[in-house]
């Protein structure tokens, strides 16, 4: 390992080990408990050497007396066990949780952006795999502060019950410790190609679960069975070499620990033949030996657990402290409340990170007036969703800007802009919760007597009344215990209870049949007034009801005008519209 590295790893242990600032209580007490157990094991010791001293040369008496003080003592000793246990793993989980806390407040703060790039595969491992690694680290590292108490209150006992032997076990120490450390060092190497190859298999995983019914519709159940078996096999494959090199270490540290005890104790019982040591110092070194050898055992698995758990936490943190492309302002300025809900785009290109050389949108500028409703139509990829990513600020333009009653969106508080905004996506997303849950998602504080007003104004009432717990009945997973239309419902009701100065419905009727969509645009139509309202769309009904139309090609805009006046013009809304009559 590099010096750069090791420094790199240091303070990541140290900034693991500073997560500890908020518990001062539990750390103090947790210290207390190893001081106390390394105090206890000196004693023992003593206790065994005095205990078998009595055997040889005192009374009965004596010896249950030191028999009891003793099983006192080995009463105390498993005291500070279960307090210790308990605050070891209150430590690790406290640790575990806020880091799990940490990176998805971090993770949600970022744009759209970010996670096209990362992947959701790859930020789901970091979330679950790297912090699990890390929870192993942090149970290692507890358990590694007691076996280091333990090792200097040994070895000190040990000094003081015999020097020279006490010289031969720190020969065989430093010797061990080098092997240990020579034979760890592709450990750290192999557990990150481990992360990895896991944070792929993750991704086609969800991937594949995301999109079961495009699996199944086409057939390919038994294609990605297979798939994802190559990749399961890579990471067992890779997963195995890992832990046959921990084996390694572990099995050759135990073997000279081990080892040298034996040699210790043919050395112990030499100088008892020569008369340099009684039979109670005798035993107690030995007690000291194999508790030393013990603490020794566990602080070279530690040593390979801290392998595997430093990258983690490094690709961790690494996540925790990226600063959001897009945030608000230190400073940000307010909009006027009431707000007009003016909504200008000047000059504005954008370009998705994954696809930087074509631009979704070219040069676009147009104002969509307070209170109107401005259809926006044109061929799939022409950049009309993208209009509504930017106005909520998912991305931020390449070029150009974006204002709002005149001030630029980057100048706005986040919440305040969004707060002003409701979307009906074409693809609407419910969590798995109660119906009522999921329409009070636009408006946490919002009653039940508001909530039961906007799903009555969605259209939702009518089937939510055929349902035996009403608006308390669960929705599933993504909402899949309903169908795509009750699925929009739901949306509209959400962006309605809302109350948005801006609406943006991107194809928000899409899935219903005539029936309900008749009522839905009645409920919008009587919702849409006073509000600016961005509606993409492809049906006419919709389009014609709109104060005004814009229509996009690859980017740009090509044309705009009323209903009629497009028409009249022959151009790319004339042959839209044409299609759908014919």
């Amino acid at each position: 390992m590099s010096a750069g590295s090791s420094n790199s790893s240091l303070k990541t242990l140290l900034r693991l080990i500073g997560s500890l600032r908020p518990y001062p209580l539990q750390t103090l007490l947790a210290l207390a408990t190893f001081a106390l157990a390394g105090v206890i094991v000196v004693v023992l010791g003593q206790g065994v050497r005095r205990l078998l001293d009595v055997g040889l040369h005192g009374t009965l008496a004596s010896l249950n007396m030191a028999t009891l003080a003793l099983i006192l003592l080995v009463f105390v000793y498993g005291l500070t066990g279960l307090a210790r246990a308990y605050l070891s793993g209150f430590i690790t989980e406290r640790i575990t949780a806020d880091l799990r806390e940490q990176l998805m407040t971090n993770l949600l703060a970022h744009g759209l952006g970010f996670f096209e790039e990362q992947g959701s595969g790859l930020l789901w491992s970091r979330v679950m795999s790297d912090v699990g690694m890390i929870a192993s680290m942090l149970a290692a590292l507890v358990s590694a502060a007691r076996s280091v108490v333990i090792l200097l209150g040994g070895t000190w006992a040990m000094w003081a019950t015999s020097a020279s032997l006490t010289l031969a076990v720190l020969g065989l120490a430093v010797v061990m410790v080098g092997s240990v450390l020579w034979m760890s060092r592709s450990i750290r190497g192999l557990s990150d190609q481990l992360q990895d190859l896991l944070s792929r298999s993750n991704t086609f995983a969800l991937e594949t679960l995301d999109g079961i019914g495009v699996v199944k519709a086409f057939g390919q159940e038994q294609n990605s069975a297979r798939r994802f078996t190559a990749l399961a096999e890579g990471v067992f494959k890779k997963a195995d070499r890992r832990n046959f090199a921990h084996g390694v270490t572990v099995g050759v540290s135990i073997w000279m620990i081990f080892g040298s005890a034996v040699l210790l104790a043919w050395i112990a019982g030499r100088e008892m033949i020569l008369g340099q040591l009684s039979g109670g110092r005798a035993s107690a070194f030995l007690f000291y030996a194999v508790v030393v050898a013990m603490s020794g055992a566990a602080l070279s698995d530690l040593w390979a657990q801290l392998q595997k758990g430093v990258g983690s936490a490094q690709r961790l943190y690494a996540l925790i402290d990226q600063t959001p492309a897009i945030r608000s302002p230190s400073r940000p300025r307010r909009l006027s409340s009431p707000d007009r809900g003016e909504v200008r785009y000047d000059g504005v290109t954008f370009h998705y990170p994954m696809r930087p050389d074509i631009a979704a949108l070219d040069n676009f500028s147009w104002t969509f007036s307070p209170g109107a409703t401005t259809a926006i139509v044109g061929p799939s990829g022409a950049g009309k969703s993208t209009l509504l990513q930017l106005l909520l600020r998912l991305y931020d333009p390449t070029a150009g800007s974006i204002l709002v009653d005149g001030i630029d969106l980057k100048s706005l508080d986040l919440d305040q802009l969004r707060s002003r905004i409701s979307l009906v996506p074409q693809d609407p997303t419910l969590f798995d919760a109660t119906l009522r849950e999921n329409i009070r998602f636009g408006r946490a504080d919002a009653s039940d007597r508001e909530v039961i007003a906007a799903a009555e104004a969605a259209n939702v009432l009518p089937f939510v009344e055929t349902l035996p717990q009403g608006l308390s009945t669960a929705v599933g997973p993504r909402g899949t215990q309903l169908s795509g239309g009750q699925r929009q419902r739901i949306a509209i009701a959400r962006a309605i209870l809302r109350d948005p100065r801006i609406l943006l419905l991107d194809e928000a009727t899409n899935a219903l049949d005539a029936g309900s969509e008749a009522l839905i645009q009645e409920s919008l139509s009587a919702f849409s007034p006073g509000r600016t309202t961005l509606v993409i769309a492809h049906k006419l009904a919709t389009v014609r009801s709109a104060h005004s139309i814009i229509v996009l090609d690859r980017g740009r805009l090509v044309s705009q005008g009323t209903h009629a006046e497009l028409l009249a013009e022959e151009g790319l809304y004339a042959k839209f519209a044409a299609l759908q009559l014919h």
